[in-house]
């Protein structure tokens, strides 16, 4: 009797242990079908970043057929010269006599204040199927120099052990990209208008226009007022440097999706469905112009030409950073949609194959492909929408079959819309994204727990 006993035990023993066996292969199954899985999501992945390289090659396409983004310097006043210095053969400095170096040099004098008001037209560019905004800048800058500080930088670069030769004082303004330009700018000084050149005839910022100065342009103590009419086209951004002591800037535009770039931001903006306004104040303490155009007179001027405040004409929807955001929770929502699977399976007493949780995960795979091909067409709202339908209609339509029943397929599918929708919210939500996919993995978790909290998996393992 004990032996009996002895060889039921060890035969209970040994069935429960096959039985927990069977459940560990059905489980590694399905763990490795979702590993599996990874294969196409990262295909999908690599595919969007293949897309969006895509369309910054038409960028730049349309950059060279169109303009570049822009960057503007208001005027500043050059004054050209050249150091002669008596040296010995040697190398030594002589007081009289002897062979002479040059040195030419120029320096830059800053106007005292400067004002600029500029209106943006955009409109929107194809280069295939990939549109850009651009934009048409009309702009105005006034302002005025001092005489005085003018003379005074001449004299401090005038020596008396040495002979300086000043040229023909020019204005300067620095365009990033001259092409942009329809008409040549109209400049005035002093109510007389000058002849503009090309070239800003700055040392590693050549790139804009220029315009001789009168020869009597120091004679006054009076200010020294200019101003300049441009008509400007640019791409998406338009960077401004208000190289002054002080400096108040004006920009409007129709676009309503702005983006405010550089050290200083807007005191005063306004945004609305019909576009935008906003207004800045520099001044010599907080740019540093000072010290920058000082060091552009030694032939450095990359500092002073870079944009110190600036507007980007975003698109609000950026439909590769949203399927790339959606691509990120692919496998996240493969093993959702298997746990919800699974637990069907336990909860109707279903035996469904690892063949099947595969052409599940695949259809769930697919989704994403559909989404980005779709998006480059229809937008990304509307193809999400599409996406959802075809998935959800084609797993509907399967899993009648391999559930056997219409309302368990309908009640997946019912699900899977939801998982949908809450992905799109997440995606939506950028800033809340990361919130918004931990809050649905807890409540995914919580149901599982909560559905199953009666089930004897020793039942049904076996």
């Amino acid at each position: 009797m004990p032996f009996h006993d002895g060889r039921l035990l060890a035969e209970s023993l040994a069935k429960a242990i096959d039985v927990q066996k069977n459940l560990s292969i059905k489980l590694g199954a399905i763990a490795l079908i979702a590993l599996v899985l990874l294969v196409p999501l990262l295909m999908v992945k690599g595919k969007i970043n293949e897309r969006d390289s895509y369309r910054s090659i038409a960028k730049a396409e349309l950059a060279e057929a169109w303009t570049a983004s822009q960057r503007l310097m208001t005027p500043v006043v050059v004054l050209p010269y050249t150091v002669e210095t008596a040296v010995h053969p040697s190398g030594f400095t002589l007081g009289q006599g002897g062979a002479s170096a040059a040195r030419r040099g120029r320096v830059l004098v800053l106007p005292n204040r400067v004002s600029l008001d500029s209106s943006l037209v955009s409109e929107r560019r194809y280069r295939g199927i990939y549109e850009f905004p651009v934009y048409t800048a009309s702009v105005r800058v006034s302002g005025e120099f001092d005489p005085g500080t003018v003379l005074a930088q001449r004299d401090a670069l005038s020596p008396p052990d040495k002979t300086v030769s000043w040229g023909r004082p020019f204005l300067s303004v620095v365009i990033s990209d001259p092409r942009g330009l329809e008409q040549a700018p109209v400049i005035h000084w002093d109510g007389l208008q000058l002849a503009t050149r090309s070239g800003s005839g700055l040392p590693s910022a050549s790139s804009g226009v220029n315009a001789e100065l009168p020869t009597n342009w120091a004679d006054t103590d009076q200010p020294m007022s200019f101003e300049l009419d441009l008509t400007l086209r640019g791409m998406e951004f338009l960077g401004l440097i208000p190289a002054a002591l002080d400096a108040e800037l004006a920009l409007r535009a129709d676009w309503p999706h702005p983006r405010f770039e550089g050290k200083f931001p807007p005191y005063q903006r306004s945004i609305t469905q019909d576009g935008f306004s906003a207004r800045w104040k520099t001044n010599q303490f907080a740019s540093n112009f000072v010290s920058l155009a000082a060091e552009c007179g030694r032939g450095n001027c990359e500092e002073l030409v870079y944009p110190r405040l600036g507007v980007s004409l975003i698109e609000p929807v950026d439909i590769y950073s949203q399927a790339r955001r959606s691509a990120q929770y692919g496998m996240l929502f493969v093993g959702l949609s298997f746990i919800t699977f699974f637990v069907f399976e336990v909860l109707r007493s279903l035996r469904i194959h690892p063949v099947e949780y595969l052409l599940v995960g695949l259809a769930l795979a697919v989704f994403y492909l559909l989404l980005l091909s779709m998006a480059e067409h229809a937008g990304f709202g509307r193809a999400y929408l599409m996406a959802t339908v075809a998935c959800v209609s084609l797993l509907g339509f399967y899993l009648r079959h391999v559930l056997d029943s219409g309302p368990g397929a309908l009640l997946f599918s019912t699900a899977l819309s939801g998982l949908y929708g809450l992905l799109y919210l997440i995606v939506d939500a950028e800033d809340y994204a990361l919130l918004g996919g931990s809050l649905l993995v807890f409540a995914v978790l919580a149901a599982v727990m909560i559905l199953t909290r009666k089930v004897d998996w020793y039942r049904v393992a076996e």
